[in-house]
């Protein structure tokens, strides 16, 4: 939150190219619009089933389905959003669990919640300036969280532990319509005990049509993980597709 512009576009080259802007006024607007409009996308969006096609390293890619599953927590009074990695048996799949081959990330969807009017309170948020990307006129914001006000932090798991991890990160949210169309995240600290040194994602949007469905929805297209651990880096480059509506059923089966 604290570095110069030099020293941003350094730690995060995609910032090349921004016209920054050092005034503030504008950012409780754009928090706010850019708030309502992703409360009101999660509204919409029904639970949903994709082709998950992940590629780690240079090996090669493996496709799985990907369940998002989307409702409201009484408790803590906000949106969650679980999310379930499954084989072609229909088996729940844990992450980097049973074979190595397996993703070792899930649930980087969860990331744009951040901006949720329910969550702002919980991050700090630093307005950079606009940035083209692609078609796209951006707001470039940057944020961090404060670990003292997240509620529900995002977690690692890690020999049977887990361990809460939070996160500072850049989103560029779309001039025309305040959907965020980009969004990179980065540990707020390395985890010592872990020997976890980074873990990076970079999520993309786009409009994306659903079988089932008159109106696209806007939903993740693809999302980049590094992680460095013990001072081995891991890629993961995740790409979805094919969304359609989930349903579960259930039957009553009488006792014997």
């Amino acid at each position: 939150m604290d570095y110069s512009l030099p020293e941003l576009q350094k730690a995060v080259p995609q910032l090349h190219g921004l016209q920054p802007d050092p005034n503030q006024d504008q950012l409780p607007v754009l928090l706010t619009k850019a708030g309502k409009v992703i409360d009101n996308l999660l509204r919409k969006t029904p639970s949903l089933l994709s082709r998950e096609q992940v590629r780690l390293n240079r090996s090669r890619p493996r496709d799985f389905d990907y369940l998002t599953l989307f409702h409201e927590d009484p408790v803590n009074l906000r949106t969650m959003l679980e999310e379930y990695r499954i084989d072609p048996q229909g088996r729940s799949i844990e992450p980097g669990v049973e074979d190595s081959r397996n993703p070792s990330s899930l649930g980087f969807k969860n990331a744009w919640l951040l901006f949720l009017p329910s969550d702002q309170s919980q991050s700090k948020f630093r307005y950079l300036g606009r940035q083209q990307v692609g078609d796209h006129g951006t707001f470039v914001v940057a944020f961090t969280q404060n670990p003292a006000n997240v509620q529900v932090p995002a977690e690692v798991r890690f020999q049977g532990k887990r361990i809460p991890v939070f996160w500072q990160g850049i989103a560029w949210v779309e001039e025309l319509t305040f959907r965020i169309i980009r969004l990179r995240s980065n540990l707020l600290d390395p985890i010592p005990s872990i020997h976890l040194q980074q873990l990076t994602s970079e999520l993309q949007f786009d409009d994306t049509n659903v079988s089932g469905l008159a109106s696209p929805l806007w939903l993740p297209r693809e999302v980049d993980v590094t992680t460095r651990i013990n001072g081995q880096i891991v890629s993961e480059i995740h790409r979805y597709s094919n969304y359609r509506l989930y349903a579960a059923s259930s039957k009553i089966v009488p006792a014997p």
